[in-house]
């Protein structure tokens, strides 16, 4: 866990588990972090691919069969984030938007946002939080920045 993690304001919220092997599949595959030149990149504009094994509907029900889902959202502003979610959100956090009731949900925290350049995907984002009246309402939603926490993760 982030030695600076805020569970009051969701400052942070980004920990690393260690996994001593894992058997890389056509579904497993590594992904890469930002390399240092997309660091200062903000992703604005841009369609990433959230996934997580949360609920797929406002009222639904994690089940232990869940299957994984994803959805692609476009990056938005912080500045556009923080008109949802006031305070709650930081520089290191990177938001997309929830148009259309598209949107991670109840269960997908931590979860990966992915982004493809240049043929390379790499991981902008860890899901965080949302709006507290759901996740099918049209709010944005808020991600730990990975380009925040890339010298922190190497350093673990």
């Amino acid at each position: 866990m982030h030695q600076d993690w805020n569970p009051e304001t969701s400052e942070n919220d980004i920990a690393i588990i260690r996994i001593k092997s894992v058997e890389v599949s056509n579904l497993i595959q590594p992904i890469a972090l930002p390399n240092n030149e997309e660091l200062s990149f903000l992703f604005e504009g841009e369609t990433a691919l959230a996934s997580g094994y949360g609920i797929t509907e406002q009222m639904g029900i994690i089940l232990p069969t869940q299957v994984l889902s994803a959805v692609r959202l476009q990056v938005v502003s912080n500045a556009v984030c923080e008109e949802a979610h006031g305070h709650m959100v930081h520089d290191t956090n990177i938001c997309t938007s929830g148009v259309g009731g598209m949107s991670t949900c109840n269960g997908d925290s931590g979860g990966p946002l992915v982004l493809e350049r240049n043929g390379r995907k790499i991981v902008i984002g860890a899901t965080s939080f949302g709006s507290p009246i759901g996740c099918t309402q049209g709010f944005p939603i808020a991600f730990s920045r990975i380009t925040s926490y890339v010298s922190w993760i190497q350093s673990i």
